[in-house]
């Protein structure tokens, strides 16, 4: 079965509503995890309408930098803050498990995956 760009967008948004119940948990690093992964499908998402795909975190970076921000389909704002998220992510998910990540942060990434979500679902559907 074929994943369409709005089939993965909708598992990019459910996502981010577990990264708001995690940030609500007190789970902050949790949170950015999950909002990095809402990131990360949104634009797996937009790549797809390239017909373009990858299986590592730094190849859809790049992807999405090359295809989609750099070209402007999508403001640069959104793959800063792709590569933001994933750098937290690997450090308190692989480098350092016990860093703290504080609230404000988690917020930021969550409020950075919520804009990015929406930007990518206007470019998907045409809305502007």
């Amino acid at each position: 079965m074929t994943t369409t760009p709005l089939q993965r967008l909708e598992r990019a948004e459910e996502a981010l509503r577990a990264a708001r119940h995690l940030l609500d948990g007190g789970f902050e690093r949790d949170c950015v995890n999950r909002a990095h992964l809402a990131m990360e499908l949104g634009a797996l998402a937009m790549l797809a309408t390239k017909g373009l795909m990858s299986k590592s975190h730094t190849g859809v970076q790049t992807l999405f930098y090359d295809h989609i921000a750099k070209p402007g389909l999508l403001p640069m704002e959104h793959a800063q803050a792709l590569a933001a998220a994933l750098r937290d992510r690997l450090v308190t998910d692989y480098e350092q498990p016990a860093a703290d990540i504080t609230r404000q942060r988690a917020e930021r990434h969550l409020a950075s995956a919520g804009r990015f979500l929406d930007a990518a679902r206007a470019a998907l559907t045409g809305a502007s």
